[in-house]
């Protein structure tokens, strides 16, 4: 793997339409939302919160997006048999594949980054000596959301090996994407499954992980969550990994 190589492919994908459009769309609906958020601010309202109040939307659907950064890192190419990367990178097929999953997860930060800092400058810019400017609390804020959008990648990315064509990529993504906000209503509905989403959904780590710096505000997950969240983050990769090496693109 080479610094180039993910340079290049980082490029690739921060210029597509869908993605920077994307950015730019959850932004000005944070916007929106946080102008009507002023009737009900009030004086020592963190800077965090506030952003966590307008960032429903962007939290709830972004995932498409990342469903979308997975098959066109990895999906599209095994489909369409492109041969992009081969004329550029002559490169063991697991440094390949390791460049384009950094690649993916730098793009996932700096969406989030890019959302995040630029709805808290117009957050603080408007409520100046309302709200209490919080920068440690914004960059867990960013991380949290980081984490929690890759850890979707990640398995979005097997997905996208697991798919013979567009259709059943699309189908199985539906499919698991429906299942992850299922659990994550039906935890967050009825409090005897609360439980749900820490063990078969990856899409409450943000809020598990804000809970550690927001107690009582945040209901802390179960002791056992802990030994299972970093499962999310290391056992797709490697799945991918082995299922990368047995395909024949690019």
């Amino acid at each position: 793997m080479e610094f180039a190589n993910i340079m290049y492919e980082m490029r690739n994908l921060l210029l597509r339409p869908l993605v920077l459009s994307s950015i730019f769309i959850f932004v000005v609906i944070g916007l929106f939302v946080s102008f009507n958020l002023i009737p009900v601010c009030f004086v020592g309202i963190t800077l965090p919160a506030m952003v966590g109040s307008s960032s429903i939307i962007f939290t709830a659907i972004f995932p498409l997006v990342v469903i979308y950064l997975a098959y066109v890192n990895f999906a599209r190419s095994r489909l369409e048999g492109s041969l992009e990367q081969i004329l550029v990178t002559p490169a063991m097929s697991s440094s390949v594949f390791i460049s384009r999953m950094v690649a993916g997860t730098m793009v996932l930060l700096i969406s989030v980054a890019v959302y995040t800092l630029a709805l808290g400058f117009f957050i603080w810019s408007f409520f100046i000596g309302v709200i209490t400017t919080e920068l440690q609390g914004l960059l867990l804020f960013i991380l949290f959301n980081f984490l929690e959008l890759l850890s979707l990648y990640l398995i979005f990315m097997v997905v996208a090996f697991l798919s013979k064509n567009l259709e059943k990529y699309t189908l199985l993504s539906a499919i698991l994407f429906a299942v992850f906000e299922g659990i994550t209503i039906l935890g967050n509905t009825f409090p005897n499954l609360n439980w749900l989403p820490y063990f078969f959904s990856p899409m409450g780590i943000s809020e598990s992980l804000s809970s550690l710096i927001m107690p009582g505000f945040v209901n802390p997950p179960p002791l056992a969550f802990w030994f299972i969240i970093p499962l999310w983050f290391v056992v797709p990769p490697i799945i991918g990994i082995k299922l990368y090496s047995l395909t024949d693109m690019p």
